[in-house]
C-alpha cells in the first residue's frame, strides 16, 4: 500500500495531469509527449520522449517499465518497476514528480 501523504501527492499530480489532458484535448491535440525535466529520476528519464494518444496512458495500471540504473560503481544495470497502484498519465509517475506532458504537433513537440 502507498502511505497517505504519498497517496495524496499522487492524487494531486494525477488531477493536474487530467486537467492538462483535457485542455490539450479541447485544443485539438491528438498525441502527447512525456517531457522529463532536468534532474528527473531514472524512471522518468526512461519515459522522456514517449508519445501516446491524448486518451491513452503512458503506462497502464499493472504495467511495468524497464530502465537503466547506474550503480555506485558506475555500472549500468537494467531495473524494472511495476505500477500496480494506478496508471501513469503524465507527471504522476511517483510522488514529487516534476515531469510534464506536452502536446505533439506535426512539426514536433510544442513547449
Amino acid at each position: 500500500t502507498v502511505p497517505l501523504d504519498r497517496s495524496l501527492a499522487l492524487r494531486v499530480a494525477k488531477s493536474a495531469s487530467e486537467a492538462n489532458r483535457e485542455a490539450y484535448r479541447q485544443l485539438g491535440s491528438d498525441e502527447l509527449v512525456w517531457f522529463a525535466n532536468p534532474g528527473a529520476c531514472e524512471i522518468c528519464q526512461a519515459l522522456d520522449g514517449t508519445v501516446v494518444g491524448v486518451n491513452d496512458s503512458f503506462i497502464d495500471e499493472g504495467g511495468s517499465l524497464n530502465y537503466d540504473h547506474e550503480t555506485a560503481e558506475g555500472e549500468l544495470v537494467e531495473k524494472s518497476v511495476t505500477f500496480d497502484y494506478d496508471s501513469v498519465d503524465g507527471g504522476d509517475a511517483h510522488p514529487n514528480c516534476t515531469c510534464s506532458i506536452v502536446p505533439k504537433s506535426d512539426t514536433g513537440v510544442v513547449q
